[in-house]
């Protein structure tokens, strides 16, 4: 934990994060326990709500579609995530299982649910948008950003995180946060 931190800022999350995969993901947990467990639990009620399926189906079923092809690093960093969970709240507060199927919820509830139940054309709600420039498309040569959140409200109003991160192999991010592994690309 020596090299991460938290602080609230106008309604804003803001972490840093330093390490190995394991000790990224320790931090994060720790650090975000609280918002972890309650993202959880909205999710599930989002999933319970719009597809009928109950949470353990979502656990067991993104578990086994994307565990065993997710790269090592993110395995290794949400294993992480799950012990500094536990480290602070209490141990068996959330596992492995629960994030991965945190993560795939969009993959989960928008097309392989709808799949299952032989829908044509599975359409998710659509997400977000966003857009950088910089150079000669902007007016004074420097960086424009813009995001917009078409979330459903119970999980927009939980987009309040930034996370800063300093990989020990890689480059640093900076990045708005609310699934619970970073996507590095």
């Amino acid at each position: 934990m020596a090299n991460s931190s938290r602080c609230e800022k106008s309604g804003w999350i803001m972490v840093h994060l330093e390490g190995s995969p394991e000790v990224i993901g320790y931090q994060h947990g720790f650090l975000l326990a609280g918002e972890i467990i309650d993202l959880r639990s909205a999710i599930e009620v989002l999933n319970e709500n719009t597809t009928g399926r109950d949470w353990d189906f979502y656990r067991e079923e993104s578990f086994k579609m994307f565990w065993s092809d997710m790269p090592e690093e993110y395995r290794k960093e949400i294993t992480g995530i799950a012990a500094g969970v536990n480290k602070k709240l209490g141990e068996d507060k959330i596992d492995v299982k629960d994030l991965v199927a945190m993560n795939s919820t969009l993959e989960m509830a928008g097309y392989f649910v709808p799949w299952l139940e032989n829908q044509k054309n599975p359409m998710p709600p659509e997400h977000c948008s966003a857009i950088a420039a910089t150079g000669s498309w902007t007016s004074d040569g420097g960086i424009v950003m813009a995001h917009n959140n078409w979330s459903e409200y119970i999980v927009g109003e939980r987009w309040n995180i930034i996370l800063d991160i300093i990989p020990e192999k890689g480059n640093r991010i900076l990045m708005d946060a609310l699934r619970i592994y970073p996507q590095r690309g």
